[in-house]
């Protein structure tokens, strides 16, 4: 009987033994696969303040044109011709009734 108690106590052992190396393992790879994550997301990172600058610079060259452009209002002392008056005056001449 204390034999048997001996064997079984052993067998479990073995098994908490082997049980244990293989969660060491497990960790070993998972640790692994999180620093491989880590740097991906440090890479992504640095990718992404890249964007962000060229962005930030287009914007700044956009901004630029804008203010280089021509305003979308006429100054007061220009008069506004509407060009669909124009064209049917000319055709009234063209072809008259």
């Amino acid at each position: 009987m204390l034999l048997t108690g001996l064997y079984i106590a052993g067998c479990a052992n073995q098994y908490n033994e082997q049980a244990l190396k293989d969660i060491k393992l497990q960790i070993a790879e998972l640790d692994k696969k999180q620093a491989k994550t880590n740097t991906d997301i440090e890479e992504l990172n640095s990718k992404f303040i890249l964007l962000k600058e060229q962005v930030d610079i287009s914007k700044k060259g956009v901004d630029d044109l804008k203010a280089m452009a021509v305003p979308v209002t006429p100054p007061e002392e220009l008069k506004v011709v509407k060009l669909e008056a124009e064209e049917t005056s000319r055709n009234q001449k063209r072809n008259p009734l």
